[in-house]
């Protein structure tokens, strides 16, 4: 599409240019060229609106790349951090008794359980 583009707008500029050295000129073939301009004008303008809308659709793909790859890296921050708030809860469980250490025990292994599904999901985004 971009190439269709290009060919356009070289094929409007040189039409423009040739115009103006036959006007320069007082040549006969000015009128029929005119013609040809008209009809590459309206080529033109739509090509700027492809090159306008492309430009456009270009700024918002750079701006989803940048939101997904800081979801990436949050994703990541999180399963890393549930991994560390599993290993606590895990040791606070060992230096208590009773169904408190059972609590604590449990909860961690449930953090490292989400820590491991944030990690897949992680790397899903990849």
């Amino acid at each position: 599409m971009a190439a269709g583009y290009m060919h356009v707008v070289v094929c409007h500029d040189a039409a423009i240019c040739k115009m103006t050295q036959l006007v320069k000129h007082n040549k006969p073939q000015c009128k029929q060229l005119q013609m040809q301009s008209c009809n590459t004008g309206l080529e033109y303008s739509a090509a700027v609106q492809v090159r306008d809308y492309v430009m456009q659709l270009e700024a918002h793909l750079a701006e989803v790349h940048r939101q997904s790859q800081r979801l990436i890296e949050r994703q990541s921050k999180l399963g890393s951090s549930m991994s560390d708030f599993g290993a606590s809860m895990v040791a606070l469980g060992k230096f208590e008794s009773g169904t408190l250490a059972q609590k604590f025990t449990k909860l961690g292994e449930r953090a490292d359980t989400l820590s491991g599904a944030c990690q897949v999901r992680q790397q899903g985004l990849c």
